[in-house]
């Protein structure tokens, strides 16, 4: 019998970068005032890194 797994190895290092990007986006927003959907809904390129 052979067990053949599944490539999901990766899922903790995507999460890792998708909440750091989180964290930058509200770094970079929060000595913004009047923030719209749009800001709120948008990533930037300096968020991701």
């Amino acid at each position: 019998m052979t067990i053949q797994h599944q490539p999901f190895g990766n899922g903790r290092s995507i999460r890792n970068i998708y909440e750091g990007t989180l964290r930058n986006q509200a770094v970079r927003l929060q000595g913004k005032n009047d923030l719209t959907l749009e800001d709120l809904i948008t990533i930037d390129e300096k968020d991701i890194n």
